[in-house]
């Protein structure tokens, strides 16, 4: 076989493999194809290789998935405020988020417990919102969260004209009570009980105020 000068082989063929990096806020995956092109004439034989990837990241870090289904996280906090004394009871749907209800010295305590991979966001907070605007003025919302606020969360907490409390597992109570000894300052009202027959009890007005004399009380209780 006599071989002339022209072209008389050419082989081209693919690799393929995958490259893949897990961390723990994304998944990289690169996909290297390399392409192998050999020619061959009768004075020499030519190879080429080229390579080419296709990349993607995966976001890994959802920050409103739950972990664990959030079912370990709400367990841990009833348990925190049973413990308190809080009366805990867990909810049932539709239950509009709330996770479990407390009571504690007239307040009605609505909790929401929130075991997500990342912070909580302002959103979760006007939905908590939302839930309070149509409860007793007697009640406070608490949002337990394992990771935090967002900076816009815990702005939109403090301007709402409900009562929210942020917080986490280790300061839950302490946050609490704190908030409920406050309002319980706030809506502190002295009573006063009279007893007897023969009561007088007269009111004058000095300088915006109301000053009320009591006589012939047998007993005067106050209540403060």
């Amino acid at each position: 076989m006599i071989l002339n000068e022209q072209q008389i082989g050419y082989i081209k063929y693919f690799d393929e493999f995958y490259n893949i990096k897990v961390t723990q806020q994304l998944i990289y995956k690169a996909r290297i194809e390399v392409m192998n092109e050999i020619t061959f004439t009768k004075e020499a034989t030519k190879r080429k290789r080229t390579t080419t990837i296709d990349e993607e990241e995966i976001t890994q870090n959802n920050p409103s998935k739950r972990i664990n289904n959030g079912q370990e996280f709400k367990k841990a906090i009833y348990k925190e405020m049973n413990d308190a004394g809080l009366k805990p009871i867990r909810t049932q749907p539709p239950d509009r988020g709330i996770d479990i209800i407390g009571e504690f010295k007239g307040i009605t305590i609505y909790a929401q417990a929130k075991d997500l991979s990342g912070k909580v966001s302002a959103e979760k907070i006007q939905q908590l919102e939302g839930v309070l605007l149509n409860k007793s003025p007697q009640s406070i919302g608490v949002m337990v969260s394992r990771n935090g606020f967002t900076k816009v969360a815990e702005d939109y907490a403090k301007a709402s004209t409900a009562k929210i409390i942020l917080t986490d597992l280790e300061t839950l109570i302490d946050n609490i009570n704190q908030t409920i000894q406050t309002m319980n300052l706030h809506n502190k009202e002295s009573c006063v009980e009279i007893f007897g027959e023969d009561i007088e009890i007269t009111h004058e007005s000095i300088n915006d105020s109301i000053k009320t004399t009591v006589q012939k009380a047998k007993k005067v209780t106050i209540f403060n």
